[in-house]
This record gives structure tokens, sequence and C-alpha cells, in this order.
């Protein structure tokens, strides 16, 4: 089902989101004859109201039009959402999920194995003020270490007037995507802040490890203060600060790299506007420019990451997050791994087994049962095989990603 063979095409939004008010406004100037069908209460935006049809259910809708195009927002029964983006899927939906979406990693390993092997797409849906605000400082930092200027450290402080323990996840979540997009995967998380039950109390503060060793700080509060976010790349030679406010105001970032003279940068909201566009046909498969939306795969990680977290917060020790997308393949190797112990396991026993029974026809002369003993080396043999053959599968059939991604080549 391609949005393009059928005009404006059909678009599902299930549950509001802040951030559906950029989603509408760019799925509007891309695709200007969308259907719009909504389940839920959804705020009035674009004149929303007076053009889409309202369901009484995301059930209804499903069971009435399987759509182009769908946004979920965040808020929605874990159990439901997950059943809802499978449908989806199947039916080669491009669905935009508000990130986080879900508060535990496991709906985003369960869907990141059901995309693979789903005509569908699924990708976050993420602010498009701090997706272009990434780009940018990963531009920089590429700059600056390509001419030998190494990052050092990058300092990131959030804060909001909602309540820490209402607004720490969600913040760490989305904040995590940059950081990480910027300074590398992370391999440890320290978090300091945690109450009696480990939940966060009036502040939290998080020191992260990467894969290239650089140490990154993160830290949230409640604080009534026009600043959204606000953080510092640090060089061996310099540093990049930025800040981004909560409205619709420019971004900023502030640059000293050496001996050069600071500078002042801004990223305007045209700039902003035009990297929501750019998101959404991204995720509707289509490439557009260089920019590089954020994946499903950096959302799991992400929210991987925000459980270890909430981990130190009970423990008070450094906790090694567990980054392993999770794919058919690797569910295969999983198994047959299992297989493989089990089988190494019974060889043991079964050469007892075969020993036994070999002495007890002896003993009573059955003669027939120590002819079948004398047998067991084909046994073995048989089984080997077997398993052997069963590891050498993943080899033969052709996993469905690889299988899609020849077909959208031809």
């Amino acid at each position: 089902m391609m949005v393009e063979e059928i005009g404006g095409g059909s678009l599902a939004i299930i549950g509001d989101d802040p951030s559906l008010v950029d989603f509408l406004r760019a799925a509007r100037q891309e695709r200007p004859n969308l259907s719009v069908h909504v389940a839920g209460q959804i705020r009035d935006s674009d004149g929303l109201h007076d053009r889409a049809l309202f369901h009484a259910s995301p059930e209804k809708l499903l069971e009435k039009i399987l759509p182009d195009i769908a946004f979920i927002g965040r808020g929605q029964p874990e159990g439901r959402a997950v059943a809802w983006i499978h449908i989806l899927l199947q039916g080669g939906t491009h669905v935009f999920a508000a990130h986080p979406l879900f508060d535990t990693p496991e709906p985003f390993y369960e869907l990141d194995a059901a995309r693979e092997s789903s005509a569908g797409t699924l990708m976050p849906w993420i602010d498009p003020r701090r997706l272009a605000m990434a780009r940018r400082l990963l531009t920089h930092v590429e700059t600056q270490e390509a001419n030998g200027n190494s990052l050092a450290q990058f300092d990131w402080e959030s804060w909001d007037g909602l309540p820490v323990e209402d607004a720490f996840a969600h913040y760490l979540a989305t904040d995590l995507l940059t950081m990480v997009r910027v300074a590398g995967n992370i391999t440890k998380v320290s978090a300091l802040g945690g109450g009696s039950k480990g939940q966060p109390t009036s502040s939290v503060g998080i020191q992260f490890m990467t894969q290239r060793g650089i140490p990154l700080r993160w830290s949230f509060a409640q604080r009534a203060e026009p600043f959204l976010v606000q953080g510092e790349l640090a060089f061996q030679q310099g540093h990049l600060r930025f800040t981004l406010p909560s409205d619709s105001a420019e971004c900023r970032l502030e640059l000293a790299f050496g001996h050069d003279p600071a500078t002042v940068e801004t990223i305007s909201p045209n700039v902003m506007e035009e990297t929501a566009r750019a998101q959404f046909l991204q995720g509707l498969g289509e490439s557009h420019g260089q920019l590089a939306a954020f994946s499903w795969s950096e959302a799991l990680a992400s929210a991987e990451i925000v459980y270890a977290s909430f981990r130190s917060l009970r423990t008070g020790k450094a906790v090694e997050p567990h980054l392993e997308p999770a794919s058919e393949e690797q569910n295969f190797k999983s198994v047959m791994a299992s297989v493989g112990c089990l089988f190494l396991m019974a060889i043991p026993f079964l050469l007892l087994g075969i020993a036994v029974v070999g002495e007890l026809a002896q003993e009573l002369r059955w003669k027939w049962l120590a002819g079948i003993a004398q047998f067991w080396p084909w046994l073995f043999l048989g089984l080997l095989l077997a398993f052997l053959l069963l590891q050498g599968m993943r080899w033969l059939v052709p996993s469905p990603q690889a299988d899609t991604r020849e077909s959208q080549t031809d």
C-alpha cells in the first residue's frame, strides 16, 4: 500500500500528543489531500476537527480502514498499542510513534522484531527542533574531530515545570537520542537522586560512559524557567554551548574553538519546519537531502538506557545497559544455542544409558536388545546431523528484511 498510488492517501491518528502539532503541519504540507481518521480526544490543530472523521476507538477505526500513514500518541495502554502497531505494520502502514511510546523496553523489542518481517515501517516521531539541533551538533563534532579536536565531555541539563517523577523518564529518553548520536553508544550508567524506593526525587543526575570513552553528564530538575534544555560539548580545544527554549524560539549555539573568535549560530523556526517535513518524508521511505531521522533501533536503545538508569537509582550502583536489538535472526540464534546446550548436556546421559542397556542385555541374554544397543553410534550421528542442519537453516532461508530491501532496489 503506497501513498502515491492513491493520491493523498489516508492518515490515522490514535491518541493525543504535544508533538502532534508539528506532525500534522508536516503531513498537511506534504500530503494536502490526506483523509484523516481520528480515535480518541485530540486537540484541534490546523482545523483538524472540521476535516477529520472520528471513530469511537482505535479498534473501530482499524475495522473500517487500514490507513497508509498512522500516528500513535503517548499514554496509550501498552498491550493495546502493541496490538494496533502489529496490525498496521502487517498491512503496510507507515507508522510514526511519539517518543517514548512505552515506559519499558520490552514492547520496543517486540515491535523491533515485528517491523523487520512486515511490509510497513515504524519510526519514532521526534520534536523537529531537537532533530535539527542534533543534526547541527553532530556536524560540528564531526568537523572538529576531523581536524584533530576530539570531543572530551558532554553535559546536558533539562528542566520543566512538571514534577520530576512524572517527566524524568520522558525527557531522559528524548535527550538520549541526541546524546548517543553525537557521542556514541553508552556502556555504563550511574544515577544519583533516587528516593527511598529508587524513584527520582526533586532532581536527578546521571553519568554515562560511552563506547568511545567520552563521559556524559545529564541532569533534570523541576524549575519555573524559560529554557527547556541547555548543554555544553567540551573539546580538547574549545567548547560548544547550546540552548533550546521551551517555546518555538530559535535554538542558539555558541561556538569557541581553539584560537578562533567566538561565534553564535541560530537554528530558525523555518529550519525546524523544514526538518519536520523531511522527517515525515523519511518515515514514508522517501529520501530528503542528508537528513537522518532517528530510527526505531535508536528509540529502543534509549528505552533500555532509561531502564538501566532506574535500576541504578534503585541500587545506587553503576549499571551496564543491555543493548541487543531483537530480530528474528537473533531469536533463531538464541533458540539454536539453547538446543545446542541441551544436546551437549544430553550426550553423557545418552552414553550412560546405552552402556547400561548393553550390560543389561548381556546379563539377561537378550540378543535383540544387545543388537539395538550396537547402533548407538548411528543414533548419535543422526542427532548431530539434525542439529547441524538446524544451525545451517539461517543461511539457507533468506530473512524477510533482506527480501524487502531487494524488492525496494528493484
